[in-house]
């Protein structure tokens, strides 16, 4: 900020800042993995998350949640898109998992409306959720997976997963791991009786 314009990475905002209105309205480094930090800042005409304008927010009354949602007192907003089904009043985000949120109807991954709140089938894990007869990572429809049997494997980030037929590194199946054996190390290393992974990856001449 030069007291006209906001500038990030050498990008100059769209607009002049009125100087003796602005001010920051949100700082957000996000645990590694959960998103993108974040600095969100308002002046009497406009909303910022860096130098992008958030389009139709009010500055009056905006209030950054997390380095992705804010909200105002009419609209909810994912980083700079405005997130047209979210009711701003009961919108909330979890706390302990920051692109997770949700508001008197539904849930949201990323800012993307993925399940009534109180589907009777649907669950929410970490970073995976099952609805609609499938298992989704984050956003990302996980192809073949079993609702049914899925669950996490507890790792710091929740990265891996397994059901009945396959071991999951995020969204990618993990190809001939043994998921009766499949166990979480630390630090996103991973192994079964035959091998070990990192990243979901095999590691050569690991034992």
């Amino acid at each position: 900020y030069d007291g006209t314009y906001l500038y990030t990475f050498g990008q100059r905002s769209q607009v002049p800042i009125d100087k003796a209105s602005f001010k920051y309205a949100g700082s957000f480094i996000e645990p590694y993995g959960y998103g993108p930090s974040s600095i969100f800042a308002v002046d009497k005409d406009h909303v910022f998350l860096y130098d992008e304008l958030v389009e139709k927010a009010r500055p009056d009354s905006f209030v950054a949640l997390s380095s992705g949602y804010a909200k105002d007192a009419n609209r909810v907003f994912f980083r700079t898109t405005t997130m047209a089904d979210a009711d701003p009043a009961s919108f909330t985000v979890n706390s302990s998992t920051p692109f997770q949120a949700s508001d008197r109807n539904f849930i949201y991954l990323n800012g993307v409306r993925v399940m009534a709140k109180h589907d009777p089938i649907g669950k929410i894990f970490d970073q995976y959720s099952t609805h609609d007869r499938a298992v989704w990572y984050q956003n990302e429809k996980i192809p073949g997976a079993d609702p049914n049997t899925f669950k996490e494997i507890i790792s710091v980030m929740r990265w891996y997963a397994k059901d009945k037929n396959s071991v999951y590194y995020r969204s990618a199946v993990i190809q001939n791991a043994d998921v009766q054996n499949f166990v979480f190390l630390g630090n996103e290393y991973a192994k079964d009786k035959n091998r070990v992974y990192y990243e979901g990856k095999i590691l050569a001449n690991a034992e």
